[in-house]
């Protein structure tokens, strides 16, 4: 498996984009220092490579696996030239400690360019010799299953019965204009279609890139804090408004909105103020990622996820979850 997760791969990008304007002329200098020096000195070598990613295909280095204890920095040069890392990326690795695959050890991977960072783990065989940048998938166990198991719903805002045969959890970013079509999707499609069959369940992910969605996120979590009422009025009233937000008067928006919503006003600027829910967007968002999520809006309908604001996917995924339900399958 050669796989990045959506949130290193995003931290690699968008610092490469600033680095590459600084970095020509040096990689310029660079490239006629190595041409002079080739003419002077005699060609070498390149070494065996002393790791293998796991891919179906033979090592190619052939030495006992006894001999390769694990080179971090081995492992290091091997990852950044299998994905391709700029030179500018730093790579840390923390201990190897027990995994629930055999023979394979985890080892947490760090990746960071200037004061931004992230981290995840890496399967390592027991010998340095094998890793993997993905995840091992276990057939006996239902993907549909597995998303399930990750998400936390007991505190998240839901629209719809609760006990309603259907589930549609939405991943969403206030800014994302693919997220609005999503909410009125939602909004005048889905829940109209199916009445009484759907439990509709917000989970927020602000995506990076988006200069006021974050801010939106948590003020929202602050209007839930008063009641699940007051953050659908919030909710709405900011994808209802979302064209006429922009970084320099979002704040100004947010508290239009709660106001307009019957928040208790001085509470609500106190916990935005604060970032009181900031850890509650957080949490959403690292539970995406760890279903593979990287952009939005993003579906999981009993457990089945459908990416984008498809109407006739988004209706087909609905539709089959209510008959499987039905038929208790």
């Amino acid at each position: 498996m050669k796989r990045l997760s959506a949130a290193l791969a995003m931290l690699v990008f968008s610092a490469g984009c600033a680095h590459q304007t600084a970095l020509v002329e040096k990689d310029r200098k660079a490239a006629a220092d190595e041409k002079a020096a080739a003419v002077q000195a005699p060609e070498k070598k390149a070494p065996e490579p002393a790791l293998a990613v796991v891919d179906g295909k033979a090592a190619a280095d052939e030495k006992p696996a006894a001999e390769h204890p694990l080179d971090k920095k081995a492992l290091a040069d091997h990852v950044r030239e299998t994905i391709n890392l700029p030179a500018h990326v730093n790579i840390e690795f923390g201990e190897p400690r027990p995994s629930e695959i055999p023979g394979f050890d985890l080892i947490d991977m760090k990746l960071s360019v200037e004061e931004r960072s992230q981290s995840e783990a890496v399967y390592i065989s027991k010998d340095g010799r094998y890793y993997s940048l993905g995840k091992f998938n276990d057939v006996t166990v239902l993907p549909s299953q597995e998303r399930i198991k990750k998400m936390d719903l007991k505190n998240s805002p839901f629209r719809g019965k609760s006990d309603a045969p259907v589930t549609v959890v939405q991943y969403t970013d206030f800014q994302c204009p693919f997220c609005q079509k999503g909410y009125e999707l939602m909004r005048d499609r889905i829940l109209k279609d199916f009445p009484g069959k759907v439990r509709w369940v917000y989970k927020s992910m602000p995506l990076g890139f988006h200069d006021w969605a974050e801010s939106a996120a948590v003020a929202a979590e602050c209007a839930k804090s008063q009641s699940q009422e007051k953050f659908w009025a919030v909710h709405d009233k900011l994808f209802d408004k979302q064209k006429e937000i922009r970084a320099e008067n979002a704040q100004a928006k947010f508290f239009e909105a709660a106001k307009a919503a019957g928040v208790d006003e001085k509470s609500f600027r106190d916990c935005y103020s604060r970032k009181e829910t900031a850890k509650t967007v957080q949490r959403d968002s690292e539970e995406a990622l760890s279903m593979g999520i990287n952009g939005t809006p993003a579906f999981i309908i009993n457990g089945r996820r459908v990416d984008g604001a498809d109407p006739q996917a988004l209706h087909n995924a609905v539709a089959d979850a209510l008959k499987r339900a039905e038929k208790g399958s």
